[in-house]
Order: structure tokens, then sequence, then C-alpha cells
């Protein structure tokens, strides 16, 4: 269990808080998608959780232990993937296995796995490697570290078409009851199909923490240019085919969630949200 009590921090007296209060209990499980506007605090907060940062106030407990203390029980089991990187100039095999000694469960025979499904050789040295095979190496590393927690930063970033759709396969594989994984991204459609779990920021605080299916319990969304229904949209975003609507679930049908139209309805009537997902 992963659990944030009145979290605050500051980079700068001068500057106002970029975390402010924030507290929050994430569940082992689940993949969660970390969603909010540029500036908002999701980065602070994923370097907080990873223990890179120290709060003004506040703590981040995982599995009952503070991370800031860094201790050894939670410096191998948890790993973050930061959007900006710098790898040494060996060959990727030499990386996973100096590197790998840290972490405790960490498979060298799942690195080369997940490497083959990326398509990219352990033997070749990773500065000779394009950044978005550098990415690739990177991101296979850190799910092979096979630890309960896993942090990325905009993971997606960099990576073409057949390496999203690879990483998407190897995190839902390697998902269980046991394992938890924290994504922050603004490139929603590439995670769409992947989480379970929505978390929204603002103001450097959570505005919803909630699961996919509750969140599809209490809103409908559908695509229509019917005047009857648009009038009765909570939210409505006009595309080629008519407007996507966002509408209360008022006789629990179910229907398939936008999360990229959820995140605009989240970050233009955050109180609706507030009042309609208490």
């Amino acid at each position: 269990m992963l659990r944030v009590k009145n979290l605050r921090f500051t980079y700068s007296r001068k500057q106002r808080p970029v975390i402010d209060g924030l507290s929050t209990d994430i569940a082992p499980g689940h993949i969660y998608g970390l969603l909010g506007l540029n500036g908002v605090g999701k980065t602070t907060l994923l370097n907080l959780i990873g223990g890179l940062l120290t709060p003004d106030s506040g703590i981040v407990e995982f599995n009952g232990l503070d991370t800031r203390r860094r201790l050894k029980a939670t410096l191998g089991d948890i790993f973050l993937v930061t959007e900006e990187f710098s790898l040494p100039s060996v060959t990727i095999r030499e990386y996973a296995r100096t590197t790998g000694a840290f972490y405790p469960r960490f498979s060298e025979d799942d690195m080369m796995e997940y490497l083959d499904s990326f398509g990219i050789s352990p033997a070749e040295k990773i500065n000779n490697l394009s950044m978005g095979q550098q990415k690739k190496a990177y991101l296979s590393f850190a799910i092979a570290t096979n630890t309960s927690l896993l942090l990325l930063d905009e993971p997606t970033n960099g990576l073409d078409l057949p390496g999203k759709k690879t990483l998407r396969g190897l995190l839902a594989s390697n998902i269980d009851e046991n394992r938890t994984v924290i994504l922050s991204t603004h490139q929603i459609a590439d995670i769409q199909t992947l989480i379970d779990h929505l978390i929204v920021m603002r103001d450097g605080d959570i505005l919803l923490n909630a699961s996919i299916s509750d969140i599809a319990s209490r809103f409908r969304f559908e695509v229509t240019s019917n005047p009857s229904i648009l009038s009765k949209a909570l939210y409505r975003q006009p595309i080629f085919s008519g407007n996507i609507v966002i509408l209360p679930n008022d006789e629990g049908e179910d229907t398939e969630i936008d999360i990229e139209s959820f995140f605009y309805f989240c970050s233009e009537s955050p109180d609706t949200i507030t009042r309609l997902m208490p």
C-alpha cells in the first residue's frame, strides 16, 4: 500500500507550493493513470513518492516505510523512470548486470525477453542507440526489476507506434495483486486501454482518485448531435461526427469511457466532479 499524507512541497520560499496538502491512498494490483495540466505537480509527486525529494511537511509511506528515508527495503522495491534520463556508455547487458544487482527481484531473463519484444539486442552499446531505442532499453530494465512499485513519467514520449504497443503489452502482462504502476502522461490515447484507475491532479492536490469502473457507473459517454441530449450534457466536445458528450449515468448504462474527454471535463468543471464523485 502506498499512502500519501498531508504532503506539501515548495521548490523556493518565493514560490507557491507545487504540492499543497495532498493526501491519497494507492492500492496494489492496479495501473493508475496520473493526469493533470502542465505545472500541477505530477512529476514532483512522482519524485516525492520515489524518495528523491524531501517534502516541506507530510509523508509518503510505502508498505509502512517513509520513502524519503531511502531505506534498503524501499530503494530495492521502487523504480522511477524519469522523462529525461542519462545512461552509461556500456552495453545493455553490462548495464543490466551491474544495475540489476540493486533490485532483489530483477530478472535478466525477463529483460532479455522484453528487449527482444522491442527488437533490441542486449549487445548494443547504449550510447550508440537513438533516444527512442535507449528508452525502450530503459523501460525493459525497469519492468524487469519486478519492483512492487513502478513509477513512469511520460513513458511513451519518444517511442514509435510499435514501441507504444509493445510497452502496453508488457505492462498489462506484468501487473499482479502485489504490483502497482503509476503512469503520468499527457498522451492519454497511449494509455486509454491500459489503466484501471485514474488520478487527476489540480493545483497541487488530488481532484479525483477513482477506478475506471466507478467512473463508468456514474457517467455515460456517447457521440450525438441530438439537441435534447446535448442540453443535458455535463460536458460536450464537438468532433467531425457530432459531439462527444458526458452525461449522468442515471440508468446504469454500460458505456466505454473516453478518458481524454473525461480529463477535459475534470479540468473545466472541478466543482462538478467534486460534487458527483466525493
